[in-house]
């Protein structure tokens, strides 16, 4: 899946959506989703690669925990079929905000 389609199912959700980071000098809206392109994993056999498996995570950053926001990136990730592992709230004490993250790996 291109990071343009991924970009598209997360704006689904309302929320400000950013690949990897805000541009300098940009303060975002919270909450808001920020996601990054974790690499591939693949499977090998027979000496070459057998499959290939793109690996994403999106982090959700809000001032407290956010359930509605929660919920509906769950509900985007869900309706298009987007099986995900979430992590579970980090506080960043340090900005005041709080993160979940979410996983997730589409096969080439």
């Amino acid at each position: 899946m291109a990071r343009s389609e991924i970009a598209a199912i997360l704006a689904e959700t309302g929320l400000p959506v950013v690949y990897y980071q805000w541009p300098n000098g940009a303060i975002p809206q919270f909450p808001c989703l920020r996601y990054v392109y974790d690499g591939d994993s693949s499977f090998n056999a027979d000496n070459m690669h057998y499959k290939k498996f793109d690996s994403w995570s999106v982090t959700l950053v809000s001032e407290w925990k956010d359930d509605a926001s929660e919920q509906a990136l769950e509900n985007a990730l869900e309706s298009h079929g987007i099986v995900y592992q979430k992590f579970g709230d980090v506080r960043v004490e340090s900005e005041n905000l709080t993160q979940v993250e979410y996983a997730f790996s589409f096969q080439h």
